[in-house]
């Protein structure tokens, strides 16, 4: 009832018996932050730390090469790059609140959520056969990293190394932690006749005698880009 923090569970559970045995209902409502100044301070400095925004005009040079999205799906009043956004909190500019629980199959959606929710992002993109732009990085040891070659239905770009690629809207001091790390966009659909469209005209990976096949897991990044092998073909990411 009070979630994984064990001293809120037993007040929870302490206030629920203590009215249970009084006949007591309880409901859960929103309080605004107006009314609830303390609560939501907390909650919205807690939370700064997810409020990363990738360059606008990184972005901008995304838009011209895959045209303009619907909606952002994983974003704040604080970190959004257009509207209408979705938001994982309540906000009352956003157009809906938590991107999972609407469908995506008719829109065409731009994605930069917390790295740890890309593995679901791909299986819903997957259930509602949408279409999406995802902002990921290029993290080939993670177990959604073969999922989403898979499912690239147009190129793909390495995007710039730039210092100030992910910042911090209401902290442009910080930097983020993973700064090494390279990021790419990937245009990606959950319709396999789009994705094996796309596979069909790629070169066809074959390695000579004596020679070590490449994986899923292989993709140095070299000056001009790097590449990585899905189902026998060749994915290449460009520089941006």
């Amino acid at each position: 009832m009070g979630g994984k923090i064990t001293n809120l569970n037993s007040l929870t559970k302490t206030i629920w018996q203590f009215c249970a045995e009084r006949e007591i209902w309880l409901s859960a409502c929103h309080l605004p932050g107006v009314e609830n100044v303390e609560a939501d301070f907390l909650s919205r400095n807690r939370n700064s730390d997810m409020e990363w925004k990738l360059h606008t005009h990184v972005f901008k040079r995304i838009i011209d090469i895959y045209g303009k999205c619907d909606i952002d799906l994983f974003a704040s009043g604080l970190n959004y790059q257009f509207k209408p956004y979705a938001s994982y909190e309540p906000d009352k500019e956003a157009a809906v609140i938590d991107a999972f629980s609407i469908q995506w199959s008719d829109i065409k959606a731009y994605v930069f959520c917390p790295f740890s929710l890309l593995g679901r992002v791909l299986q819903k993109i997957t259930v509602d056969q949408a279409e999406a732009i995802v902002i990921a990085p290029i993290w080939s040891t993670q177990t959604w990293f073969p999922q989403m070659l898979q499912m690239i239905c147009e190129p793909s770009f390495i995007l710039p190394n730039l210092p100030d690629l992910l910042y911090l809207p209401n902290n442009l001091d910080v930097r983020h932690p993973l700064r090494k790390m390279r990021l790419g966009v990937f245009r990606v659909s959950g319709r396999r006749s789009k994705t094996e469209d796309y596979q069909r005209k790629q070169e066809k990976f074959s390695c000579h005698p004596g020679g070590i096949p490449l994986k899923n897991s292989i993709g140095h990044i070299k000056r001009n880009g790097c590449h990585f092998v899905t189902k026998d073909k060749l994915i290449y990411l460009k520089q941006m």
